[in-house]
């Protein structure tokens, strides 16, 4: 089975650094994720991976925490998911081209975009299980 690492990026106003994926996006394409993530590959870990990912996607080389894993599976995708979060406070250029738009939201804004659906299916899980151990 696949692996995928994420890293959710929070600030110290618990704002949440969220992406819209290009519509050029083979998997989700057009929703909104949270953070950076992305493939874990035969030679690396998962936290391996999550620095890898927030390097080539946003640039940062922050500390990552592991969070959780769980599986994700939709009728045509399924992959093993690893969740990390990094800190970050301060403005954030994203490196990669991956992303139609990208920056900081508070936490009542992210519901809003998974209460309207726009948020990828993978990322609605582990935002759910991510305000529920931080009691948010």
């Amino acid at each position: 089975m696949d692996r995928v690492s994420v890293i959710i990026v929070q600030d110290s106003n618990n704002n949440l650094f969220v992406h819209k994926r290009n519509l050029t996006k083979k998997v989700f394409p057009g929703l909104y994720g949270l953070g950076a993530g992305g493939k874990v590959e035969p030679n690396e870990t998962p936290v391996v991976a999550a620095k890898r990912e927030l390097r080539e996607e946003l640039g940062l080389d922050s500390p990552v925490e592991f969070l959780f894993d769980f599986p994700f599976a939709n009728s045509s995708i399924s992959y093993e998911v690893h969740v990390f979060l990094t800190r970050h406070n301060g403005s954030i250029q994203p490196i990669s081209n991956e992303f139609d738009w990208a920056g900081w939201l508070p936490i009542q804004k992210v519901n809003e975009l998974e209460k309207r659906n726009q948020l990828c299916p993978d990322t609605r899980i582990f935002f759910d299980r991510f305000k529920r151990i931080n009691g948010l």
